[in-house]
């Protein structure tokens, strides 16, 4: 695949994205301009449309990688982890290289400030 098809490519998902975004706010709006008009005095139903509608655009967000600053504390979302889980879970270990679709962002853990074990036995 070509650079330019991947970037068409990129740009249609961002399109089905926006366009995503926009139906949520029409829609959203004539539930609860239904609900006010016809029913406002009991239970706000919208919210339930509203919420669960909110949380499949936010995932769908976060695949297309419009939230990237997410992807630090949810590696267990990427093609990669996936791949190594099935690894892991089929006996093979992370044995083999993994190719990988989304570059992770690693974090480097601080080394301890004495990691030098003292030995007893050795004269000083």
């Amino acid at each position: 695949m070509t650079k330019e098809e991947q970037i068409r490519k990129k740009v249609k998902r961002l399109q089905r994205f926006y366009m995503n975004v926009i139906n949520y706010f029409v829609f959203n709006t004539i539930f609860t301009l239904t609900w006010y008009v016809f029913d406002h005095e009991n239970v706000f139903w919208p919210k339930y449309v509203m919420f669960i509608w909110g949380l499949v655009l936010f995932f769908k967000a976060y695949k297309i990688g419009i939230l990237p600053f997410v992807s630090e504390y949810t590696t267990f979302l990427t093609a990669e982890w996936e791949e190594k889980k099935i690894r892991e879970l089929m006996g093979e270990g992370s044995k083999k290289p993994i190719p990988s679709k989304v570059p992770l962002k690693r974090h480097t853990a601080k080394k301890p400030l004495n990691t030098e074990k003292k030995n007893k036995s050795s004269p000083q």
